[in-house]
């Protein structure tokens, strides 16, 4: 059996319900801010690495 949420190709994912990291929260909100786009502080951790690297391949809007 294989756990796609935690192989090599997709990294190790944190559990959803994880609060985001200081450092994520700090990152997340200035490319937000830079890409003119809400910032949501209730994001967990799973949510703002999706979050972070959606504004970083340039794809901000929803």
């Amino acid at each position: 059996m294989t756990d796609h949420a935690h192989s090599a190709e997709n990294n190790i994912w944190p559990e959803s319900s994880e609060t985001m990291t200081g450092a994520q929260r700090i990152y997340l909100q200035r490319l937000c801010e830079q890409a003119g786009v809400a910032y949501d502080d209730a994001w967990t951790e799973a949510q703002a690495l999706e979050r972070i690297k959606e504004l970083e391949a340039g794809a901000g809007e929803r």
